[in-house]
C-alpha cells in the first residue's frame, strides 16, 4: 500500500477564493477582515484591535472614531462600513503573528474573526482545481491518503467528504480526524453524546444511522489530521476560553456533513466553544485528541512514500511542527521519500531551502511548483 501524505497550509484555501469572498492569510489578515466588515463580529474584533493598539501604523481619525462608536454599541450603517473598510485596506500589511505578539488581549477576538470570516465564505469558493487534484489522487490504486492540515477552515474537509465515495473511499468527520468524537453538535448548538468513552465505532455507526434514518459508512479510510484545531470542533471551556482537558464534539449538518457555526460559543449544560489554537507560539495543547493527532502525524511522516506540501509556508509560530517533522524524518532510519512535491506561490529560494533541510533531502530532489496550486493542477 502506497502511503501519500499531504501537508496543507493556508495557501491552498487562498488558491480557492472567489472574490468578494476573500480568504485570509497571516500576511493579509487585516485587509481581509476589512473585506468582511459587514459582519458585526468582524466589526467588534477590529474595534478590539484598535482599542488595544495592536496595529502598528498610526491611525486616521475616522478609524479611531469607528472604534469608539463600536465600544459605545453604535454600529455603523452600510455606507459607513464601506468607508471604514476602504481606509483599513489602505494601511500597510501586518502579519497576524506580529499583531498577537504585541497584544495577547486580542487572541479571542482574532479567533472569533477567523470563524466569522469562514462562516461568511461558507462554501462559496472555486472548487474546480481542488476537485481535480483530489480525484486524480484518489483514483490511484493501492494508496492510502493522510492529510496533515494546519488550516482551521473546512474547505478541504468538505471536498474530501464529498469526493471520496466516488473512489470507494470513506471520510466521515466523526472518526476521520484520527479520533472518534465524543459527541455531535449541530449548527444551532445542541450537543448529543455519541459514546461514553468514544471507543466503539460499531456503536457510533448504529447511533448515526438512527439519527439520520439511513445506512451510513462510518469507519474512515482517509485521515485529516488538524494539530491546530478546527472550526467544527467544540470543547468545554471555563473562564476566558480556557479549554479544559475534555471531550470533543464535532459540528455536523444535514446528512452528517460537516458544517460551520456562526456563533463561537455553544451552550449545552455548560460552556462549549470552537477549539482552535491561535497563531502564537508555541501552538500546543494538552488536549488528548491533539496529542493523539501529533502521534498520528509522526507515524504518517515515518511511513510516507510520497509527500505533497500544499501552500504551507512553515511560519515561525510552527517551529514545534518543524521540530516534529525533523524528528520523524530522522526516525525513518534512512528510508528515502520517493517523491516530495512542493506547491507554493511566489515563494523565495530560502523557503525551498528550509523545506529541503527539514525533510533531509537535497534541494534538487524537490519537485517545485511556485506559480500556485491552480497552475500545478493544470499539469495533472
Amino acid at each position: 500500500m502506497r502511503e501519500i501524505l499531504y501537508i496543507v497550509g493556508a495557501g491552498l484555501s487562498k488558491a480557492l477564493e472567489h472574490p468578494p469572498n476573500t480568504v485570509p492569510l497571516m500576511g493579509d489578515f487585516i485587509s481581509v477582515m476589512a473585506d468582511h466588515m459587514r459582519n458585526p463580529v468582524i466589526q467588534k474584533a477590529m474595534a478590539k484591535l484598535l482599542h488595544e493598539g495592536a496595529l502598528q501604523w498610526p491611525l486616521a481619525g475616522e478609524i479611531s472614531d469607528f472604534e469608539k462608536r463600536i465600544y459605545g454599541h453604535h454600529f455603523p450603517k452600510h455606507e459607513e462600513v464601506q468607508g471604514i473598510s476602504a481606509l483599513i485596506k489602505r494601511l500597510p500589511a501586518e502579519n497576524t503573528e506580529d499583531i498577537l505578539s504585541r497584544s495577547l488581549n486580542v487572541i479571542n477576538r482574532i479567533s472569533f474573526a477567523i470563524n466569522a470570516m469562514f462562516c461568511d465564505i461558507n462554501w462559496n469558493v472555486n472548487w474546480a482545481s481542488l476537485d481535480k487534484f483530489l480525484s486524480s489522487q484518489m483514483a490511484q490504486k493501492e494508496t492510502r491518503h493522510t492529510f496533515l492540515s494546519f488550516n482551521y477552515d473546512l474547505l478541504l474537509d468538505s471536498r474530501v467528504q464529498k469526493i471520496s465515495p466516488e473512489f470507494g473511499l470513506i471520510w466521515n468527520p466523526l472518526d476521520g480526524y484520527g479520533f472518534v468524537a465524543d459527541g455531535l453538535a449541530d449548527s444551532q448548538g445542541d450537543i448529543e453524546p455519541t459514546l461514553p468513552e468514544c471507543s466503539d465505532i460499531t456503536e457510533l455507526q448504529r447511533r448515526l444511522e438512527k439519527r439520520s434514518g439511513s445506512n451510513l459508512q462510518v469507519a474512515s479510510t482517509i485521515r485529516i489530521l488538524k494539530p491546530h484545531g478546527s472550526l467544527n470542533w467544540v470543547v468545554p471551556f471555563s473562564g476566558n476560553y480556557e479549554f479544559d482537558v475534555s471531550p470533543v464534539a464535532i459540528i455536523v449538518g444535514e446528512e452528517n456533513k460537516i458544517a460551520y457555526r456562526s456563533e463561537f460559543d455553544i451552550f449545552d449544560d455548560g460552556y462549549w466553544g470552537i477549539f482552535v489554537i491561535p497563531p502564537v507560539p508555541p501552538k500546543e495543547s494538552s488536549q488528548r485528541f491533539i496529542q493523539r493527532t501529533l502521534d498520528d502525524e509522526k507515524e504518517a511522516l515515518k511511513e510516507a512514500d510520497d509527500v505533497y506540501i500544499l501552500g504551507w509556508s512553515m511560519p515561525k509560530t510552527d517551529r514545534k511542527q518543524v521540530s516534529l517533522i525533523r524528528e520523524a524524518v530522522e526516525q525513518r532510519g534512512g528510508k528515502p521519500f520517493d517523491k516530495i512535491t512542493v506547491i507554493n506561490f511566489g515563494a523565495e529560494v530560502e523557503y525551498f531551502e528550509r523545506v529541503a533541510s527539514v525533510f533531509g533531502v537535497n534541494q534538487g530532489d524537490l519537485r517545485v511548483f511556485n506559480a500556485g496550486f491552480c497552475d500545478f493542477v493544470q499539469t495533472l
